[in-house]
């Protein structure tokens, strides 16, 4: 793997197809596939899910209340009377003078707006009526909640005090869930959406907080176009490249002909500077050159040493011949690397062993 501890992906399919398996056909499709699935699905369910730990917060918006409205049976528009609504209320839940009915709201002014269903209380002018918003998204990468510890969860802090709120099934929780504003005791998440609902909808602004796993992406590599190097430079100057659009900062870089598999030669990109400029984290030690093939792969966001639990693990299911003494092998260095990570302290203690002989 060249100058890195971390095993980019485009490197783990090069290894895995030409060194483990001993494929020399043109076909890296399936090698990619094999990488990504033990990546995603079978790896996270063998190791402590708190190595990829992250938090986020959520801040929850005071309720609106300022003026009067005016509705009619059976239209969905309402009026505004000394009434300030802003954009960021569009999609805000709506609770009218009168009418037992909650209503999701779309402002479409300061003082106009239109309700999801048609109003089903009594018309009425000068109506007293509370807008708020009891649900937010979580986290783009949210995939669930840190599983770990007795106190787990969404909390918020209150003269120095964490406080827990508690989770509810979906059925429970709209059974005795309150539209009065208040300071929130439950939740639910909608997974599917990747939304929370608070109950009851808070009564003034405050932060909540929440550690979670991220949701692991299927890794990719981008090889549009060619690129120009220059020796001892950080710039890499693109042709027929859509770097703003396909790569980050922090995936890595090479020049595919510096070498490839364990011979790669990597760099970390520090910046992507527009389509057709990156800039490198150290400077380029090769020769310079222009119109080269290149390679950005993405990397793993697992420790480095589970970079090689990925390879092994692919190794063992695409193996054709699953009675071999090698799959015996990469089951053992799987089993050994994982070990380390598996929350268990007899088998980390084994697995890290390992993992320094590797």
């Amino acid at each position: 793997m060249g100058n890195l501890s971390v095993i980019p992906f485009t490197e783990l399919v090069e290894r895995l197809q030409r060194d483990l398996l001993r494929d020399n056909t043109a076909d890296e499709g399936k090698y990619k596939s094999l990488i990504n699935d033990i990546y995603t699905d079978w790896l996270p369910s063998k190791v402590d899910w708190r190595i990829l730990q992250t938090s986020s917060y959520i801040t929850l918006s005071e309720p609106y209340s300022t003026g009067t409205v005016s509705a009619t049976n059976g239209s969905q528009n309402i009026t505004g009377s000394g009434t300030t609504w802003t954009a960021s209320m569009i999609g805000w839940k709506i609770k009218i003078e009168g009418d037992d009915n909650i209503y999701t709201f779309t402002r479409t002014g300061n003082d106009s707006g239109t309700l999801d269903k048609p109003f089903m209380g009594a018309t009425g002018t000068s109506l007293t009526y509370t807008l708020f918003q009891d649900t937010y998204s979580l986290a783009s990468d949210f995939e669930r909640l840190l599983p770990y510890g007795k106190n787990r969860g969404l909390y918020y802090f209150d003269n120095g005090q964490r406080y827990y709120l508690e989770p509810r099934r979906e059925d429970e929780f709209f059974k005795y869930k309150t539209v009065t504003p208040d300071t929130p005791l439950y939740y639910w998440i909608d997974i599917k959406n990747n939304k929370v609902v608070f109950d009851p909808p808070p009564k003034e602004e405050m932060y909540v907080y929440y550690e979670y796993i991220p949701r692991l992406t299927r890794l990719t590599e981008y090889t549009t176009g060619t690129v120009s190097v220059t020796s001892g430079s950080a710039t890499v100057t693109g042709s027929g490249t859509a770097f703003s659009s396909f790569v980050s900062a922090g995936d890595y870089f090479r020049i595919d002909d510096d070498g490839t598999g364990s011979s790669s030669y990597w760099y970390q990109i520090e910046s992507v500077d527009s389509d057709t400029q990156l800039t490198l984290a150290s400077n380029y030690l090769g020769n310079s050159g222009s119109g080269l093939s290149y390679t950005i792969s993405k990397v793993p966001l697992l420790s480095p040493p589970l970079h090689l639990a990925i390879l092994y693990g692919a190794a063992i299911v695409g193996a054709a011949d699953q009675e071999s003494g090698m799959v015996k092998t990469w089951i053992a260095l799987f089993d050994e690397i994982t070990g380390a990570y598996a929350g268990n302290e007899k088998a980390e203690r084994k697995g890290a062993q390992r993992i320094k002989t590797i």
